[in-house]
């Protein structure tokens, strides 16, 4: 999880920095794809709650780990590197 998690943060926390000047702006667009993004991260908090109210911790572990792929797989789909390079 921790190699996910820095990956995943060392990505998103290099592109703003690299281009846009440093700002993402919210342009109020959305697609399908978010829209899932969205929902995934929302629903995983209370089934991580869930989880470990019944002390089940590596079923809320699994639901951390499916968040972290889905948001990698979000990053795929999305090759923001491909809009940065459209928008310099």
């Amino acid at each position: 999880m921790m190699m996910k998690s820095a990956a995943l943060a060392a990505g998103t926390m290099l592109l703003p920095a690299g281009g846009f000047d440093g700002v993402v702006s919210d342009k109020k667009v959305t697609e399908p794809v978010d829209d899932d993004l969205k929902s995934v991260v929302t629903g995983a908090y209370e089934k991580v709650e869930r989880h470990m109210d019944e002390l089940r911790v590596a079923d809320a572990l699994s639901e951390i780990f499916a968040v972290y792929k889905r948001l990698n797989k979000y990053i795929d789909e999305t090759e923001p590197w491909v809009l940065a390079k459209d928008e310099a």
